[in-house]
């Protein structure tokens, strides 16, 4: 993801914590901390992370990294499909993997014996594709296809998968901003922490325990965005033992 496209994210998740307060922030961009906040009661310095569930090394979530690896195929097949089907254009499509993989050939094979010009399949669409090192076919994804609000393709098994508590993780999280908390307090004193779990995604499914109150590190307040549904606050005022 470039920076820019990171900014804007980070952006996205400020202004949708913003909402579920219920207070008007203007938004500051900034760096270390990422945005400068003018609140309807204070000014403070706001820092972005994001929590995930499983393994999260030095180069990210492993899970994350499959999901973005399996976006890239999917938007690379929709890429070949607009190039030698041009009426896909305007489809959405959702696409639902029964192998863990995404089938060219299953997409390929189907377009080239369906022609449908501008109109819309009106039901699911089975593909099928050849098992590895066989000749024999196998059903390998369904795809669900639409028109008139999108033309987005989606990898639908990364988004419908269970929800996880991710406490640990949360604290992770915080501990890894807090090396920074200095730096930070030498533009402006109040300093916050947003950790964003985006449950649009399976990688970050990433829920905490109502009862869970995390070490604030340094940080005065603390907030856990489990976008885009809910929110909650934690401040070291309310906790000062931490």
């Amino acid at each position: 993801m470039t920076i820019r496209k990171q900014k804007i994210r980070e952006r996205m998740f400020a202004e949708q914590a913003s909402r579920l307060l219920e207070e008007r922030w203007k938004i500051k961009d900034f760096e270390r901390p990422d945005f400068i906040i003018e609140g309807p009661q204070s000014k403070f310095g706001l820092e972005v992370t994001e929590n995930f569930i499983g393994s999260v090394t030095k180069k990210g979530s492993f899970l994350a990294r499959g999901e973005a690896d399996r976006n890239r195929k999917l938007q690379n097949l929709k890429k070949k499909c607009l190039e030698k089907f041009p009426y896909v254009a305007g489809w959405s499509v959702n696409y639902v993997s029964l192998n863990g993989d995404i089938s060219e050939r299953g997409m390929f094979d189907w377009l080239a014996t369906h022609s449908y010009g501008d109109s819309i399949p009106e039901s699911s669409i089975e593909l099928f594709d050849f098992l590895p090192r066989s000749r024999i076919r196998q059903l390998v994804a369904r795809i669900y296809i639409s028109d008139g609000y999108s033309t987005d393709w989606h990898y639908v098994n990364d988004t419908c998968g269970w929800v996880h508590v991710a406490n640990e993780n949360f604290q992770t999280r915080i501990d890894e901003k807090a090396i920074q908390v200095p730096t930070y307090k030498k533009v402006i004193s109040d300093i916050r922490l947003l950790v964003v779990a985006d449950a649009l995604q399976n990688s970050q499914k990433a829920s905490i325990t109502p009862e869970f109150i995390p070490e604030f590190r340094g940080f005065n307040t603390i907030y856990y965005l489990y976008n885009p549904v809910w929110i909650r606050k934690f401040s070291s005022d309310d906790f000062p033992i931490s």
